[in-house]
């Protein structure tokens, strides 16, 4: 298997077979959650765990992919304010540590409004200040910083450790 197709197949947590370039089929699956493959964040009812997920690359350096999931209503610091969580993958699909990111976790320091939903997409944009940790675009595509939910984009500059080095707003340009 190519490696752009494990990759693509690790993060869907299935194992794809092509016939004729139409018909998939699943083979294999895996499940992450809160009861399951090492995961010990604490969940809340109704914070739609997976609601956002992209294939994070090697974050810690251990030689296998992590994955960053988000929990887009999130209400650790108020209603459905929403958080990502940096998942450490070993070679078993296992998850050997965590890091949660919101306005308390993950030195992020940036400032989320209640219904903003972070974490409602999330973008690998690759190695962006060139220090070996690739870096991601979180959405919160509900936010209303600016005006009643128009959105805005927070680019995460990350840590080999899951934490943010660096964060940086995009908004919308209110007229």
């Amino acid at each position: 298997m190519k490696k752009g197709l494990l990759l693509f197949s690790f993060v869907l947590g299935i194992s794809l077979s092509y016939v004729n370039a139409q018909i998939i089929q699943v083979s294999s699956h895996l499940k992450i959650s809160a009861l399951s493959r090492g995961f010990t964040g604490e969940l809340g009812e109704d914070d739609f765990f997976g609601g956002g997920l992209t294939d994070a690359g090697d974050i810690n350096g251990d030689g296998y992919l992590d994955l960053i999931v988000g929990t887009r209503h999130d209400n650790e610091n108020g209603f459905n304010r929403g958080a990502v969580w940096v998942l450490f993958m070993d070679s078993l699909q296992q998850i050997i540590g965590q890091q949660k990111i919101n306005e308390t976790n993950g030195n992020f320091t940036g400032s989320l409004s209640n219904e903003g939903v972070f974490g409602t997409d999330i973008a690998n944009l690759g190695d962006l200040d060139g220090d070996g940790v690739n870096d991601f675009a979180i959405g919160a595509s509900s936010s209303s910083t600016q005006g009643y939910r128009q959105g805005e984009v927070w680019i995460l500059f990350l840590n080999s450790d899951g934490t943010v080095k660096e964060n940086r707003e995009i908004l919308s340009d209110p007229k």
